[in-house]
């Protein structure tokens, strides 16, 4: 009767902590919506009908999907692209309800962790309270990749730093999910490159009993990075890390001054597509990439060869620019680093949205494009932005008063180290408050279990 008692007692936490997690859905009336949810869908349509025609020795079928790729208009991971299609085939909420379930789970293996004697009910306590007052939800609720750039790194950190006390099992799960971080979006491959680095750093007295642990994650990020090239070189004949990737590194330059500069002083000498838009230099990266109107857009509107030239011109001019300016460059890059780290407003939480699936196709229907935010997300970033701060607030203090242990000091600068990193990869795009809104509750995250280790909850003491 006990036993019976207990499963149901856990059972109905978990479906709180489902709940809690799939709250911005249930508010919208479905999952957040972002038009990228259409390339997510088409390019899953199109790898299972690649799949289908290889299977079937269909040559015909299978350069018709080659050429729809490879007209692609920008093309998605195919990875998440495939999770896409399977699971928005079945329903949407199948598609956000695993990425929640992924998130529960993580969660409550960090918390057994950090916390290892405490009641199993605080651990769902501890989810509920991250969900309810941070980004995590609204993370976890978007049919984006985005919640599995700080799953990825929040597995990582775990594993360098709690192997000894990690089952072997889940091990086994938590490395197949810093794989999965890294094949779901180009972006989340350097920001587990600066985690690994920043761990060998910051733990680098132990490296002679951890640097097995660090090379099996090292080996994880290489086997990502080779399964994204090979899905390059089968369906676009490329070795890249991301076809038909629009052109941000060259954008961002050009916006950030270095490649303004160097294309001005070089072009047309240099014989590059980029000389023929001099004039288009001042429009920002968002219009230069996806604006539509001949007047300011460029990659969008250039035909498909030309922006396969951009393509290639795209790091080659990032490269040279910097060269050529480096000290505006890293002021660039530091200035919007620290941009990024403190933008993780709601501004790009689209409430309502739907989409329409008719006939095999997706429509995707967000209320509008933001300019400036609504009421309700103003009214959630004031709550969210003093929680992150808290949270920060709360390490600080944990460390200062000696209540950290030293491996519970590096599990905190490398949570910093996450945030930082992510920064740094958005600026080599455009500055986004998702992009950081899907990181930055690690902090209060680390907060709330260091304190909750610590001290007294609803009347029952933690364990020591």
């Amino acid at each position: 009767m006990i036993v019976k008692r207990l499963s149901l007692l856990l059972v109905g936490l978990f479906v709180v902590e489902m709940l809690v997690l799939l709250i911005p859905p249930l508010i919208n009336g479905g999952p957040i919506l972002f038009p990228d949810l259409l390339g997510y869908w088409r390019g899953g349509q199109a790898a299972i009908a690649k799949v289908i025609s290889i299977l079937h020795h269909n040559p015909q079928a299978d350069n018709a999907v080659g050429t729809s790729f490879e007209n692609a208009h920008v093309v998605r991971s195919a990875f998440y692209s495939l999770y896409t299609y399977l699971t928005a085939s079945v329903s949407l909420w199948l598609l956000i309800a695993i990425q929640a379930a992924i998130v529960i789970a993580v969660l409550h293996q960090v918390y057994a962790l950090i916390s290892p004697k405490q009641p199993g009910w605080r651990a769902s306590l501890f989810v509920i309270l991250v969900g309810l007052t941070t980004t995590l939800a609204w993370a976890t609720s978007s049919a984006m990749p985005d919640v599995f750039t700080a799953l990825m790194a929040l597995a990582m950190i775990t594993l360098i730093i709690y192997w000894q006390n990690i089952k072997p099992v889940t091990r086994l799960w938590l490395i197949a999910l810093v794989f999965a971080g890294v094949v779901v979006h180009v972006s989340n491959l350097p920001v587990a490159l600066g985690v690994l680095i920043a761990a060998a750093v910051i733990r680098i007295r132990r490296l002679g009993r951890e640097w097995s642990r660090l090379v099996l994650l090292g080996g994880t990020l290489a086997v990502g990075a080779f399964a994204m090239i090979a899905i390059s070189v089968v369906v676009f004949k490329e070795w890249t890390l991301s076809p038909h990737a629009p052109t941000f590194m060259l954008a961002r330059s050009i916006e950030d001054g270095p490649g303004k500069l160097y294309l001005k002083r070089h072009c047309p000498e240099i014989g590059l597509a980029m000389c023929n838009h001099l004039d288009k230099l001042y429009v920002g990266t968002e219009n230069f990439i996806w604006s539509d109107d001949p007047a300011v857009g460029v990659y969008s509107v250039a035909p498909p060869e030309e922006q396969a030239q951009l393509r290639r011109e795209d790091k080659r001019i990032w490269l040279a620019a910097a060269r050529e300016y480096p000290w505006m460059q890293i002021k660039a890059t530091v200035s919007n680093t620290v941009a990024q780290v403190f933008y993780f407003t709601y501004l790009d939480y689209y409430i309502p949205s739907h989409a329409e699936f008719v006939d095999g196709n997706v429509t995707v229907n967000p209320s509008t494009l933001q300019l400036v935010e609504k009421p309700w997300q103003v009214a959630l970033d004031i709550p969210t932005y003093a929680v992150v701060f808290l949270g920060l607030l709360a390490c600080l203090l944990s460390w200062w008063r000696g209540r950290l242990t030293r491996d519970e000091r590096d599990f905190f600068l490398l949570i910093i180290a996450t945030v930082v990193a992510n920064a740094m990869v958005s600026t080599l795009s455009t500055l986004s408050a998702r992009y950081e809104a899907r990181v930055i509750w690690l902090i209060p995250m680390t907060g709330l279990l260091f304190l909750m280790r610590d001290r007294e909850i609803f009347g029952m003491r933690p364990r020591s």
